[in-house]
């Protein structure tokens, strides 16, 4: 699989990599894809602490006798919430990853640009 690092900070450097082995490396399919998975794993962040902050409100509210049911449902709704994100964001890394390992590896820079096989130098 291709660094991930290099991806997401010069993706033009990996296309025209690839573009040496004749494929074709989707630099938009690239980024929508991850900025799709940046926006839900964001959320998805935003999302754990605000149950987090509600849990800790529960913990308030018992502790000064009150009714903890609207809380209690309030938690209960994020972590719907949370459960349904966490599915799309794994099925957007699962695409992501299988698009990505049918791509492959990056040439060195010492190897020598050819058509095919027969510009191939031998050392």
């Amino acid at each position: 699989m291709l660094d991930a690092k290099l991806l997401r900070t010069d993706p033009q450097a990996v296309a025209d990599n690839l573009a040496r082995r004749g494929v074709a490396f989707d630099i938009a399919r690239y980024a929508r894809l991850e900025d799709a998975r940046r926006q839900a794993q964001t959320e998805l962040e935003r999302l754990r602490a605000e149950r987090n902050q509600a849990s800790r409100d529960i913990g308030r509210v018992k502790g000064e006798g009150g009714d903890m049911d609207d809380a209690l449902r309030r938690v209960a709704g994020l972590g719907e919430k949370i459960d349904a994100l966490q599915g799309r964001l794994a099925g957007i890394i699962g695409e992501r990853d299988a698009w990505m390992l049918e791509l492959p590896n990056l040439v060195d820079d010492a190897v020598p640009a050819g058509a095919d096989a027969r510009a191939n130098v031998v050392l």
